[in-house]
């Protein structure tokens, strides 16, 4: 047996017979109806990898291909870099209505210097990054929210997959950014009801003049609660049984004549196999699925590119993208395209108790129509990945998890499979 292997089941072996505790929010102020909590934790991933394709998040990004020097060896990684600090503000209610700030961070930023940073800065100096930066305001079952934070489009993060690699991996809608939105809850008896919402977002493409509109329709029956978490630093909860649809739409313009339209729609099941009871989770299981399908939305899938490159126009600065990469391209005979997509993702998770899970889960993201595009070796037409993993909270505040996933690109020009074999084990502090 492998080592990494022998590492899984000791791992496995420890957090079955360790009872620990569950986690609370530190409110660090509250005073004439003013209301301020911190949370967040600290985070240490050791990761190995089979090739030298991926940083601490795999994404979509392709796997290097077996007989380069990228894909013939691994590497080893040790990064705080998803480490996260957020601050949530509750205001004083006025007429009924409440209202809230929030504003969270990591150290995965955006580094102008790369890839000359050495590596001791990469890892030791990361850069701090705005994840979330959004108010909203309710009353009455509706939620007005403006400001950067997860995508209407799929209700992310409602059922991402709950993965120990820095998330995303392949095949998962995951998108934060600047939108206005309008949601509205409808209470239809005492265990059902339904969410509708509206979202004007940030256009894909600037130059198109035209925000990108979502619209979803989520249903929820908390007769059925499903267990549900995610092995960063948040506590694992029940949920209501609930199944999402929603849409996107968003315009692009390559040219004075030439004006596309991407649109696709998204499903999503949270189903309670074995469901949890109130707030004990114990002998639960989940199954969590997502599909989409549509064209010119690779920009909801982060690092997908498909190996085309950043388009622009002549009229453009130098510095100035027109076009992002994944979305669309020069075709074969001589026009424009954008890129067909199709994903489906499902996980199954099993809670032993309120501290100790388990997870397998299986993603893909596929493209049908990149052979049209003009050819290049770099193409890939597929991203795949496989896991597996256990989470534990050894105390109220101290997590550990490991998971061992396989990640997959199949080429478009010669058709081959390149494969990165991962091992993580995560902790966490978190408060």
């Amino acid at each position: 047996m492998k080592a990494p292997m022998k590492i899984f089941l000791l791992f496995i072996y420890v957090i079955t017979f360790y009872a620990p505790h569950a986690h609370a929010m530190l409110t660090v102020f509250d005073k004439d109806d003013w209301k301020l909590g911190i949370t967040g934790f600290v985070e240490l991933d050791s990761i190995y990898d089979s090739t030298r394709s991926f940083n601490e998040s795999p994404g979509n990004t392709p796997v290097s291909r077996f007989g380069t020097t990228n894909g013939d060896n691994g590497r080893t990684q040790m990064s705080l870099r998803n480490s996260r600090l957020a601050l949530s503000l509750d205001a004083p209610e006025v007429d009924e209505w409440k209202t809230n700030g929030y504003i969270e961070t990591d150290f995965l930023g955006y580094d102008p210097s790369a890839p000359a940073v050495t590596e001791n800065a990469y890892f030791t100096n990361p850069t701090l990054r705005l994840r979330h930066a959004y108010f909203s305001v309710e009353k009455n079952g509706w939620q007005i929210l403006a400001g950067q934070t997860w995508s209407l489009f799929g209700w992310q993060s409602g059922y991402f997959l709950s993965t120990v690699s820095v998330a995303p991996v392949a095949g998962m809608l995951y998108q934060r950014t600047p939108r206005a939105s309008v949601i509205k809850t409808i209470d239809l008896g005492a265990t059902h009801s339904v969410q509708t919402g509206v979202s004007l977002e940030r256009p894909t493409q600037r130059d198109s003049t035209v925000p990108n509109v979502q619209a979803a329709l989520k249903w929820m029956f908390a007769g059925r609660k499903s267990a549900y978490a995610t092995p960063t630093g948040w506590d694992p909860r029940g949920v209501p049984m609930s199944v999402e649809v929603s849409g996107t739409f968003r315009e692009y313009e390559f040219s004075n004549t030439i004006h596309q339209s991407g649109e696709a729609i998204a499903t999503d099941i949270q189903i309670p196999i074995l469901e949890s009871h109130d707030k004990d989770l114990s002998n639960s299981i989940t199954l969590t699925g997502e599909f989409t399908y549509g064209t010119g939305y690779g920009d909801e899938f982060s690092n997908w590119t498909g190996g085309l490159p950043q388009l622009s126009t002549a009229s453009n600065p130098p510095a100035t993208t027109n076009l992002d990469p994944g979305l669309g391209g020069a075709t074969q005979a001589g026009g424009f395209a954008l890129v067909d997509l199709q994903t489906f993702n499902g996980q199954l998770q099993y809670f032993l108790n309120n501290t100790q899970w388990f997870t397998i889960g299986y993603a893909q993201l596929s493209s049908s129509n990149m052979a049209q595009f003009i050819p290049s070796a770099g193409i890939y037409d597929k991203t795949e990945v496989y896991f597996v993993n256990a989470a534990h909270d050894f105390t109220p505040h101290v997590r550990v998890a490991l998971e061992a996933a396989q990640f997959v690109t199949h080429y478009l020009s010669d058709l081959s499979r390149a494969r990165d074999n991962r091992v993580i084990l995560s902790g966490f502090f978190r408060f």
